[in-house]
């Protein structure tokens, strides 16, 4: 009997392939042993079949056990290839029964398969990577558009801040202006006061010397009539002067028009910018919810690719107990009918797959 399979410890490393084709491997491997490994004891002891020699039984049992251990083992043992290089070299049949009656070659087929699978596998993880890596290198980009962007609004900021220095300090030279101009007033209108209390002065000494100035009226008159066009200019230089203080501000008036009027416009270049920033911030999002749903389809094919290997291993160990059943209850020529029976079924089943697969 052969012992229980033994099952496979967590810190079991994975075995590197050198090369697709199985049986390459399997020669490799074999070559590479040094000592070939002792396997249980497969010489079961079974009763001959019927219209079978004892030699003939004998070669039959024992490649019945090998296909068994196979069986057991191809999920269970790192060194699977191994051990069944080994179990077929201690087999005592021709290479005839070999290539006609053994399941070896149909396994070895099998594990070529889910070394196929592994290797697409394998693929998919590389192409995630690479889908990660142009993600990272778009957000670099969009993190430098943005650092730009923001270069752009700190100078435009700067460039607000001088122009509304410029703005202030023409400001405070208008109110300066404004005071000389006020300054230029007072005195006038000092002027005029004064002029008005030498008038009202000159009035009161002619009222008290009406008979001592009567001779001098005309002079008097000549005086008062010089004074009035003295008031009538200073009243014309004040009219000039306020016209001027009209025209200034509104020059004043119109220049502030202009510097608001450019505030505006740079108040709008600064939401358009920030109108872009939030588009490609929004791009942004939206690439990485792209990226996300990539990464879930491809996670699900793998799981899919993942879920078809186990599949593969269940068919195998099914076709092994299958054809162990099959010999026990049939002779020679059945087995071989049943098993080109079977080989034919798995291999429909595989291009159905494959098709399933490519679709």
């Amino acid at each position: 009997m052969l012992p229980p399979p033994r099952k496979r410890s967590s810190g079991a490393k994975k075995r590197k392939i050198c090369e697709d084709d199985g049986a390459s491997i399997l020669e490799t491997r074999a070559k590479r042993s040094a000592a070939p490994k002792r396997l249980p004891d497969l010489e079961a002891k079974q009763e001959p079949y019927p219209g079978t020699t004892e030699r003939q039984s004998t070669t039959y049992a024992t490649a019945s056990d090998v296909t068994s251990f196979a069986s057991d083992r191809i999920t269970t043992s790192p060194d699977l290839f191994d051990e069944i290089v080994v179990a077929s070299a201690t087999s005592k049949r021709p290479e005839s029964e070999t290539e006609d009656r053994s399941p070896v070659a149909e396994v070895h087929r099998m594990e070529a398969e889910c070394i196929t699978l592994r290797i697409a596998q394998d693929e998919m993880k590389k192409k995630v990577e690479k889908l990660e890596q142009e993600s990272d290198a778009a957000r670099s980009r969009e993190v430098a558009a943005y650092k730009k962007h923001t270069a752009e609004l700190e100078d435009l900021s700067s460039a607000h801040s001088r122009q509304v220095a410029a703005l202030q300090a023409c400001r405070a030279e208008e109110v300066v202006r404004a005071r000389e101009i006020v300054e230029e007033l007072d005195r006038v209108q000092k002027a005029n006061t004064d002029l008005a209390g030498e008038l009202h002065a000159a009035k009161a000494a002619n009222k008290l010397n009406v008979e001592q100035l009567t001779t001098e009226l005309e002079t008097s008159s000549r005086l008062r009539q010089h004074l009035d066009h003295q008031l009538q200019d200073a009243r014309s230089e004040n009219e000039n002067m306020k016209s001027k203080i009209a025209a200034a501000q509104a020059a004043n008036e119109l220049r502030l028009n202009r510097l608001t009027a450019e505030k505006d416009h740079q108040s709008r270049s600064q939401e358009d910018l920030q109108r872009q920033l939030r588009e490609s911030r929004a791009e942004e999002q939206d690439m990485k919810r792209k990226f996300e749903g990539v990464r879930a389809a491809n996670q699900l094919e793998v799981q899919g690719l993942t879920a078809e290997l186990e599949k593969r291993s269940t068919l195998c160990r099914d076709l092994q107990r299958r054809l162990q059943e099959d010999r026990g209850g049939h002779d020679n020529s059945n087995n071989a009918d049943r098993i080109k029976e079977l080989q034919a079924d798995l291999c429909r089943e595989r291009n159905a797959r494959e098709q399933a697969l490519r679709d």
